[in-house]
């Protein structure tokens, strides 16, 4: 009986073993030419390959679809899901900060220019200078606007842009109107359109977010033009928010929103808003972006309704200077990334930031409608020849670019930020005066020098 149980259960094994075999297929021979399995495609990991499966990229204005598409070839190629975060610009800083607070994973910010010095100044993001090794790929303009202290935070990224007076000049003409040049000039502007139910801006002024940029313009005029250096001698505390010119440009506000400048309910439109009472007529002019050039066309505002001047003074005599940036966006490394993720995250930084993709960005296939030509971060990337350039945006590139200067905003600390944009919606409301206004905003600034804050220095965490 013993010997029977033996001789039984070597048989089974013996089965066993021969099911394993013909399950497993033929062995190749030694020597052979195996097709490698797609885990061990060149540019991708195998399961034995250490490395992030998932990267998480934040990002101020752009959208999600748009990141999916554009991000593929790199997923594929390394073998990784990039799971994007996208935000409006306004609402990113608050965005991030709840995903820091609570723990989440976070890798690449593509960054709002106006929020880099506050992300390097509070140890949000790493120092890039000795990470990158292609900074000849941009325009030096671009790199100076991301180094702070002896180190750069950020690679450009985006276009070169800002603001500018658009005006529509069928209305001007339908009218027997004057293109404005100055303020006296404006006033009469303003009584004639209002004779036909037309104010003379319109503002998204229900965004706050977008009400200093019409303090920037104003402050050029009021400083002598020169807004940035004022505005450092104040943050250096050499100077004060409460000082003749700062206060003569919230003054110039007030008198625009008291005195029925704006579109009414200027302070209830969004974005939206802000750009269809321009489109539709219901006002002769609107302070806004380069970047909105495209929505203006496509919402019917052809060369007989829409030029841009660079001529109008609020102050006699005074230089008209605009506001925008060079590389919009800045692509960070946060500083308290995995160790193991970083390699994979500056390359993802490199990847984004290249010509090719930021070609694809603006004029790639994926997008319906292509995108308006602009002068990018980019030194060498090329507009397709069957993108035609705007003659509107031409003029923007001659008239509007080399009298522009760095956002205010990009050197304000946060809270002053933030106290500019509700203080300026006050104003123009009616709810406060610009006196009122400045010394609140003075107050929050001495608050920061209170608690140590130094406009030069920089995080070392």
């Amino acid at each position: 009986m013993k010997k029977n149980i033996i001789l039984l259960r070597t048989l089974i094994l013996l089965l066993v073993m021969a099911l394993l075999t013909a399950c497993s297929g033929p062995s190749q021979p030694s020597g052979g030419t195996q097709q490698p399995s797609k885990s061990e495609d060149p540019g991708e990991k195998t399961p034995t390959q250490k490395g992030p499966t998932e990267l998480v990229y934040y990002s101020a204005g752009k959208l999600e679809n748009e990141v999916t598409e554009i991000v593929k070839e790199f997923e594929k190629a390394n073998n990784v899901k990039i799971t994007g975060v996208c935000t409006t610009s306004e609402e990113f800083v608050q965005v991030v900060m709840v995903a820091i607070n609570g723990g989440q994973q976070i890798d690449v910010m593509d960054i709002n220019g106006q929020d880099a010095r506050a992300f390097a100044t509070k140890g949000l993001i790493q120092p890039l200078t000795d990470k990158v090794t292609y900074w000849d790929r941009f325009h030096e303009a671009s790199i100076k606007q991301y180094t702070f202290g002896d180190e750069i935070y950020g690679v450009p990224t985006g276009d070169a842009g800002g603001m500018v007076m658009y005006y529509n000049p069928s209305l001007f003409k339908k009218y027997d109107v004057k293109v404005p040049t100055n303020m006296q000039e404006l006033a009469e502007a303003k009584e004639k359109f209002a004779e036909h139910g037309i104010a003379m801006f319109a503002h998204c002024g229900g965004t706050i977010y977008m009400w200093p940029s019409w303090y920037f313009m104003l402050f050029a005029q009021t400083s002598g033009g020169k807004p940035v250096e004022r505005t450092i001698e104040i943050l250096e505390g050499k100077a004060k928010f409460t000082d003749a010119d700062s206060l003569e440009a919230m003054k110039i506000l007030e008198k625009l929103g008291t005195e029925g400048y704006f579109q009414p309910g200027v302070n209830a439109a969004d974005r939206i808003a802000g750009e269809q009472v321009f489109i539709k007529e219901q006002t002769a002019m609107t302070y806004a972006g380069s970047w909105q050039l495209e929505g203006f066309r496509s919402g019917g505002m052809d060369e007989e309704k829409l030029d841009i001047t660079v001529d109008l003074q609020f102050v006699d005599g005074a230089q008209v200077r605009n506001t925008g940036s060079v590389g919009s966006h800045a692509l960070t490394l946060y500083s308290k990334i995995k160790p193991e993720n970083t390699d994979l995250a500056l390359k993802l930084i490199d990847y984004l930031s290249s010509d090719e993709i930021i070609e694809y960005w603006y004029w790639g296939d994926y997008r319906e409608e292509k995108s308006a030509p602009r002068a990018l971060a980019n030194k060498n990337a090329k507009v397709p020849e069957e993108v035609l350039m705007d003659p509107v945006f031409q003029k923007y590139a001659e008239k509007s670019t080399p009298v522009t200067d760095t956002w205010l905003d990009w050197y304000w600390p946060p809270e002053v930020t933030k106290a500019f944009q509700e203080q300026i919606q006050m104003v123009v409301g009616g709810q406060t005066s610009a006196e009122e206004a400045m010394a609140y905003i003075q107050s929050v600034l001495d608050e920061l020098y209170a608690e140590g804050y130094d406009f030069h220095a920089v995080s070392a965490d």
